[in-house]
């Protein structure tokens, strides 16, 4: 089941990255610029990094924010005993 995980999660970066260079290609085309093959290359090689930089750093929020909330609870999962039958 672990490489399907990391099969769909590739598809749809994959995805997300040639959906980002298809949008931005469409918006200059629209106004009429014609872009040479070598400059559609350069937007696909932004998008693909714009988009892993954005993956990567809402994988560090979440680091940082379960390491947050475990010390925010901490104190109270401490004062919260469990009740034992005598």
């Amino acid at each position: 089941m672990d490489w399907f995980s990391a099969l769909a999660a590739a598809a749809l970066f994959a995805a997300a990255c040639n959906l980002d260079t298809v949008l931005l290609s469409a918006g200059v085309a629209a106004r009429g610029v014609v872009l040479r093959r070598g400059y559609g290359l350069v937007i696909a090689a932004l998008t693909t990094l714009i988009t892993w930089l954005s993956l990567a750093l809402g994988a560090l929020e979440r680091q940082v924010f379960n390491v947050v909330r475990a010390a925010i609870t901490r104190p109270y999962n401490r004062l919260r005993t469990p009740h034992r039958a005598a």
